[in-house]
């Protein structure tokens, strides 16, 4: 699941729940597996929406996560390397790494901050604050 290969951890969770029968842990961690299989298959076809729908994405998927349970929120860290890299790849796939602002909301800096390429962040926030110094989210 951490590697986001979903199927297969689905696959995996479910047999280890018909194993382990009444498993908390397991259950948990399915609902978070569906959530992000579904998520990712309303991903848009139109490169320049699919890093902003997956930012956004993220940010659904860490409160529906939080509100799960204890053990579902313990995967949270370990999923986020491995979305926000998924998120990063986007953003390079359709040349949107030089723009100030992933949407009119969210700035590429802070995508790059929460992905821990900081440097790269800096750089982005720096390039946005002189491009718009009165945005009060840069």
């Amino acid at each position: 699941m951490v590697k986001l290969n979903l199927e297969d951890a689905k696959e995996s969770l479910q047999r280890y729940g018909d194993i382990y029968k009444d498993n908390g842990a397991v259950d948990g961690k399915l609902k978070i597996t569906d959530f992000l299989l579904e998520g990712f298959d309303h991903v848009p076809g139109s490169g320049y929406d699919e890093p902003a729908y997956l930012y956004g994405l993220w940010n659904s998927f860490e409160e529906y996560a939080k509100s799960i349970d204890v053990e579902a929120q313990k995967i949270i860290p370990a999923i986020k390397d491995s979305f926000f890299q998924k998120l990063i790849d986007a953003i390079d796939q359709y040349n949107l790494s030089g723009s100030s602002c992933l949407s009119d909301t969210v700035p590429m800096g802070y995508v790059y901050m929460q992905a821990g390429l900081y440097d790269r962040a800096v750089e982005l926030l720096q390039k946005g604050l002189l491009t718009a110094p009165n945005n009060a989210v840069l």
